[in-house]
């Protein structure tokens, strides 16, 4: 697997700064996490994913702006970093064993076809969808917005830019892998039934 994968634990991860909260200071949550990160990927992780996570554990802990000046700092404590090949290497100091994203993917991938659902895949796309989908509502209720239709990324689980077929776009479940076409079979997830939901509720249950 490639250390620029971003499957389904990132594709979807969308989080917003919390002003009711009280402002932190403690940098373990930051740390913890983007050690998990890197662990999950056999210690290895390039500069895109290490620095959107970074951002994704800095608004969920609610870490006070100003000490982003020390996020190069903060970095270079936990990898090393390789300028010729872009890569950031986890020290040995904070390596743990971790179960592989990889292998994370591919029991899910396993799981919808056992039970025909996909829960893990669920809450990030209503995480995803449902603020888009809320905003647009508001824009035609509140200020009258002509809005024609609403363009959701894909139905079905289909190759991303990069020809990867294990992100899992889709609200229903394509049986096949990058190389190997399996039996194709589709199954809808959890996701779908809420998508349908929304759109026979016309936007009023989200």
């Amino acid at each position: 697997m490639s250390i620029n994968s971003s499957y389904i634990s990132d594709v979807y991860s969308v989080y917003t700064l919390n002003t009711e909260v009280k402002v932190s200071n403690d940098l373990s949550p930051v740390v913890s996490h983007l050690c998990f990160v890197a662990n999950s990927r056999e210690g290895k992780i390039s500069k895109t994913i290490l620095d959107r996570e970074f951002i994704i554990a800095w608004l969920k802990n609610n870490m006070d702006y100003w000490m982003l000046a020390d996020k190069d700092s903060i970095v270079s404590s936990i990898f090393d970093y390789d300028k010729k090949s872009g890569v950031y290497t986890i020290k040995d100091i904070y390596k743990k064993k971790t179960k592989l994203l990889k292998d994370a993917v591919v029991e899910s991938m396993n799981k919808i076809l056992e039970t025909g659902t996909f829960s893990l895949l669920d809450c990030y796309l209503k995480a995803s969808e449902m603020p888009h989908i809320k905003a647009m509502k508001e824009a035609m209720d509140l200020d009258g917005v002509e809005v024609l239709g609403y363009l959701g990324w894909g139905l079905i689980d289909i190759l991303s830019s990069h020809g990867d077929m294990e992100k899992r776009y889709g609200v229903v479940y394509v049986n096949r892998g990058n190389h190997d076409l399996r039996d194709m079979k589709r199954v809808p997830k959890k996701s779908y039934y809420w998508l349908k939901q929304v759109i026979a509720s016309n936007g009023e249950i989200l």
